[in-house]
């Protein structure tokens, strides 16, 4: 299976990695800076999206943001230029309306996308135990299959946009919970209490906080799986959607704030560093 992956970020190079570990992928590659692509040590690097989907049987595309897809999909020499009766596997945090843009652009070219953000870190890409949800039509989930299968654990929400609109639910409550484990354990170290045992409270309530213990105790930001810089944008993205609808989101707009205070010097750093933000308040 000929297997295009479009966009080697962290979510990206992930992805590639273990479709090469799992095998029975021919693999082309594309990265804007292509020495990202070349480093990885596998695959064909193409020069262009354009170049890279031609005769994919699927293309993935992990990619930053909406104006990045945009540009990958319908810039000069971009995807839009050459794909035909093909199948995008979208994995981006774009948010729903850029999906609906795009699907109406791949469908004038006979082709289709299948809305399917990841939910989890770039450990479970390698691993397989990536937590996937899907929005679009059986068959082309069907046709995916073989790649969708390898990265993870996978369930169908509805169409396009449905799955992303979760996505965003999903890392505004994650940022949330961020941002106030951050601040009661600041907090509660400030009082006197010990900052182990205040953080063994914290994690009976969000169990989820203990996998960026290295970063809330012992400041190891370094090893990035969600960057600061990608939160606000997330948070950018899902404050518009449910402003749409007129919903009240005020703990989320504090949250978008307070993340992009702490970005200001530590936006390449883990979304842990936001601890940063209350011990140099």
């Amino acid at each position: 299976m000929r297997v295009a992956v479009i966009g080697i970020g962290l979510m990206g190079a992930a992805i590639a990695r273990r479709l090469d570990e799992v095998g029975g992928f021919d693999l082309v590659l594309w990265n804007r800076t292509q020495a990202r692509a070349e480093e990885l040590g596998f695959g064909t690097v193409a020069q262009t999206p354009a170049a890279a989907v031609l005769g994919a049987d699927l293309i993935v595309t992990s990619l930053l943001d909406p104006k990045a897809m945009r540009s990958v999909f319908a810039g000069t020499e971009g995807i839009l230029t050459s794909i035909a009766n093909q199948l995008v596997l979208e994995t981006s945090t774009g948010g729903p309306a850029v999906l609906l843009e795009l699907t109406g652009l791949l469908a004038e070219k006979g082709s289709s996308l299948i809305d399917s953000p990841l939910l989890g870190s770039t450990g479970a890409v390698l691993s397989g135990t990536l937590d996937i949800i899907l929005g679009g039509d059986d068959s082309d989930i069907e046709r995916a299959w073989p790649v969708i299968s390898a990265l993870g654990e996978a369930r169908r929400v509805g169409k396009v946009g449905d799955a992303a609109q979760l996505k965003l639910v999903h890392n505004t409550m994650l940022a949330v919970v961020s941002a106030i484990t951050a601040e009661v354990l600041v907090a509660a170290t400030a009082a006197g209490i010990d900052r182990v045992e205040a953080f063994t409270m914290l994690t009976r309530i969000s169990p989820y906080m203990k996998r960026r213990e290295g970063g809330f105790l012992h400041e190891e930001f370094n090893s990035v799986s969600f960057a600061m810089t990608g939160v606000v944008k997330d948070l950018d993205l899902a404050i518009d959607l449910f402003h749409d609808v007129d919903a009240s989101m005020p703990l989320t707009v504090l949250a978008r704030e307070l993340y992009a205070e702490a970005t200001r010097e530590n936006g390449d750093l883990d979304m842990s560093a936001i601890i940063r933000r209350y011990q140099n308040a």
